[in-house]
């Protein structure tokens, strides 16, 4: 979260986190699929999933010139 503090960007994180937990366990508990390992497991799926999109829009450049400005030159 460029321009926002560590504060914000922690509170946000922890939002998320809950977000993420909460929706996770109350799909599994409307399919009737709820486990410990499963709930770890799809939570642990999403995260992947997040950490990968974000590096492929970094290494495509889409996020280039928003944020903190390019050091690299």
């Amino acid at each position: 979260m460029p321009g926002s503090g560590p504060i914000a960007t922690i509170a946000v994180a922890m939002a998320g986190s809950i977000a993420v937990n909460a929706l996770v366990a109350q799909t599994m508990l409307a399919l009737g699929a709820w486990s410990p390992r499963g709930g770890v497991l799809a939570v642990g799926g999403i995260c992947a999933l997040c950490v990968a999109a974000r590096r492929l829009r970094s290494a495509s450049g889409a996020n280039r010139g928003a944020g903190r400005p390019n050091t690299n030159e």
